[in-house]
């Protein structure tokens, strides 16, 4: 498969790559783009929704919006140098 010239930076809720993003991540893979979703989390299993104070102590304490914007900026800067359109879709905090 050839890789695309395009590329979307999908930044996942404070709940990380659950199945949502997934879902989002397969919705969006039909633009003929490449669709990257980091896992921002400083856990490997994201949080249900039911766990919703859980996930956000994690993001205040562990992420937040200064480190949080200063990752997905390095991630379009690296982006740029790969592709020659680079978008970026955000939901909950990742929108911020």
């Amino acid at each position: 498969m050839e890789k695309s010239n395009k590329a979307i930076l999908l930044i996942h809720e404070i709940y990380g790559v659950n199945n949502h993003m997934k879902f989002m991540k397969e919705k969006l893979s039909k633009l003929e783009a490449d669709i990257i979703c980091p896992n921002l989390l400083s856990t490997d299993v994201p949080y249900s929704y039911e766990e919703e104070g859980m996930a956000y102590q994690n993001f205040v304490q562990n992420i937040g919006i200064d480190e949080g914007s200063r990752q997905i900026t390095n991630m379009v800067i690296q982006l740029k140098q790969e592709y020659e359109e680079v978008g970026v879709i955000g939901f909950s905090v990742g929108a911020t």
